[in-house]
């Protein structure tokens, strides 16, 4: 296989996964960030690294963001929105994390690739995307196939989604790229 082939593959599954987000789950999303107070973003490996860029992106929108386990993260109350990301919805710290959340009083929101996990089920928004976990990155199912190793397609589609959704959000707050880049790190 040479890179030419490589990147297809790659967009393909990224194009067909990405067509089976329901619009509306995504638009409740915009809304549950947009009456929170606060927004944590969390989930383990790569959704983990998903989960900071997303945060990183809301306080450039002015939003007021963190990333949990951060040694600068706040404690989060009711009012707060925890965004969790995980493929399997089942990941044990990221339930966790929900679980104490939710008894704090904060609304969870979740991104998984699992309807009916727990996790899907202890939040008050969910959005599906429907990407093959680590164990069912072979499946004979054709919709949930993938030849890219673990969860990797769940990870790509969870930042495009994301991304996507910070330019919905950048329209709603009326934030230009001026403005969002004065609030971006200048200490680089």
């Amino acid at each position: 296989m040479d890179f030419a082939q490589a990147l297809r593959i790659v967009t393909e599954e990224v194009e067909r996964t990405l067509a089976r987000v329901n619009s509306g789950e995504m638009d409740t999303l915009a809304g549950a960030i947009l009456k929170a107070r606060r927004i944590a973003a969390t989930g383990q490996g790569r959704s983990g690294l998903v989960a900071r860029a997303f945060a990183m992106r809301l306080n450039h929108l002015g939003l007021s963001a963190q990333v949990v386990g951060e040694s600068t993260a706040t404690a989060i109350r009711r009012g707060d929105l925890l965004v969790a990301i995980s493929c399997s919805g089942s990941t044990d710290v990221t339930c966790h994390m929900a679980k104490k959340a939710k008894a704090a009083g904060a609304a969870i929101a979740c991104l998984t690739g699992r309807r009916r996990s727990r996790l899907w089920r202890m939040s008050d928004v969910a959005v599906l995307a429907p990407a093959p976990s680590k164990a069912e990155g072979r499946s004979p199912s054709k919709q949930a196939r993938s030849r890219q190793f673990g969860s990797t397609l769940f990870e790509q589609c969870s930042l495009v989604l994301l991304d996507a959704l910070c330019l919905v959000l950048m329209k709603r707050l009326r934030q230009t790229h001026s403005r969002m880049l004065s609030r971006h790190s200048n200490l680089e």
